[in-house]
C-alpha cells in the first residue's frame, strides 16, 4: 500500500531494502543483522521510478500486486471533450445547412 514500508512473508518478517550502491531492492530479513523495519524501502505510487522498482523483482522474491503506480490526469471524457471542438462546429454547419432539415 502507498506510503508503507515493503513487508512481505507469511510471518511478515521479510523486507525489501534499497541497496545505495546498485539501486535495487534486495531482500532481508526483519530483526538480523540489525534490520528493522524503518529501514525498508517505503512504496510511493506517486514516484514512477520507485513503484516500478518492485515489478522487476525475479522469484523467490515476492510478486508485485496492486496499484503500482499511479498516474494522475484527466478522465478519457474530459480529454476527449476538449480536444474535439472544430468537429463539432463542422457537424453543426452541416446539420445547419441540409436541405432535408428546411422544413
Amino acid at each position: 500500500m502507498h506510503g508503507e514500508p515493503l513487508i512481505y512473508g507469511r510471518d511478515r518478517d521479510k523486507g525489501l531494502k534499497l541497496d545505495p550502491q546498485t539501486l535495487t531492492l534486495e531482500a532481508v530479513t526483519i530483526g538480523q543483522d540489525g534490520v528493522s523495519e524503518g529501514d525498508l524501502a517505503v512504496h510511493d505510487e506517486t514516484n514512477p521510478v520507485l513503484a516500478q522498482m518492485p515489478i522487476i523483482l525475479a522469484p523467490p522474491l515476492p510478486t508485485a500486486m496492486g496499484v503500482i503506480h499511479r498516474h494522475q490526469a484527466r478522465a478519457f471524457d474530459a480529454n476527449f471533450a476538449i480536444g474535439k471542438p472544430r468537429e463539432r462546429r463542422v457537424l453543426v454547419l452541416l446539420h445547419r445547412w441540409n436541405m432535408l432539415d428546411r422544413r
